[in-house]
């Protein structure tokens, strides 16, 4: 027989026992059931549900992280595109809005078409909003209709022809045939041509927007008859605080008459615009 001490001791040894055997037993039947959806998944012919588990998983990470570069991504980016070789000068400007609205104004000289639609798709533009023609000179129109052959979808085009007038009085930069063929490959494609009055007016989301100050036809201004770059259409873009003048090619007496017009329609800005020769130029917002 055991005496007291004894027996203490051999029941304490056997309450420790079954405490540890109750933790194993739990890391046990853990284990089991992992082995069991393992079977199930890929033991039991289910292969196809796993991979589509973790195909989904994918796509949802996949956008989650596009989510997140769109969320840090500025709302506006303008671009002054390199579209200057001496003896030829141009602009074409890249504005892209809010990520995925792009606008285009004007498209440099038809010599260097082939530059500019290599920098859109380089780029990522598939679809252009609109294209701005801001005045009937080919160093602004040349490249357009390279664009619309391209394939680069255009929505709509702004642009105010100059005056048959106009056009017969300029020796170099635009002829009446070119301007025949813009329209017809517009007409041909049933994309409309719209043109610009002081009131157009684009808005976007973000206090983004973009309009035309002034564009007159050449033949009636304020100081008489003009040549055709005095019909370029003076455009502001603005982005909350941020003012962005495009002037096209507006000559200086045109220029000082609407300067002196700012008490009605204020031209100051942060930038304005400038020709690039040898890179492009790009601010963010």
């Amino acid at each position: 027989p055991l005496d007291m001490t004894e027996q203490a001791n051999i029941q304490h040894l056997t309450s420790n026992a079954q405490h540890r055997s109750i933790g194993i037993v739990p890391f046990y039947s853990k284990f089991d059931v992992r082995c069991s959806m393992f079977d199930v998944c890929f033991r039991s012919g289910n292969v196809r549900i796993t991979l589509l588990f973790f195909a989904l998983l994918l796509l949802a990470l996949l956008a989650g992280g596009w989510w997140w570069v769109r969320g840090r991504a500025p709302d506006l980016v303008w671009t002054a595109i390199d579209v200057n070789y001496l003896p030829e000068q141009g602009d074409a400007n890249l504005l892209q809005i809010n990520h995925t609205n792009y606008f285009l104004i004007d498209t440099g000289h038809p010599l260097y078409a082939p530059r500019l639609i290599r920098f859109l798709q380089e780029q990522g533009v598939r679809r252009l909003n609109a294209v701005i023609i801001t005045h009937g000179h080919s160093d602004h129109y040349g490249g357009l209709i390279p664009i619309l052959q391209s394939p680069i979808a255009v929505e709509r085009v702004y642009f105010n022809p100059p005056a048959p007038e106009l056009v017969t009085n300029e020796l170099f930069g635009c002829s009446p045939a070119e301007l025949d063929d813009i329209r017809n490959e517009l007409a041909r494609r049933s994309i409309p041509m719209t043109p610009m009055t002081d009131q157009t007016r684009w808005s976007f989301a973000n206090d983004i927007t973009l309009r035309v100050l002034y564009v007159y036809d050449g033949i009636h201004t304020p100081i008489g008859r003009t040549d055709i770059n005095d019909t370029s259409a003076i455009l502001m873009l603005t982005h909350r605080r941020m003012k962005y003048l495009l002037t096209g090619d507006l000559n200086r007496a045109l220029g000082h008459y609407i300067t002196a017009q700012n008490g009605t329609v204020p031209l100051k800005a942060d930038r304005s615009e400038e020709r690039r020769v040898g890179k492009e130029c790009r601010s963010r917002w």
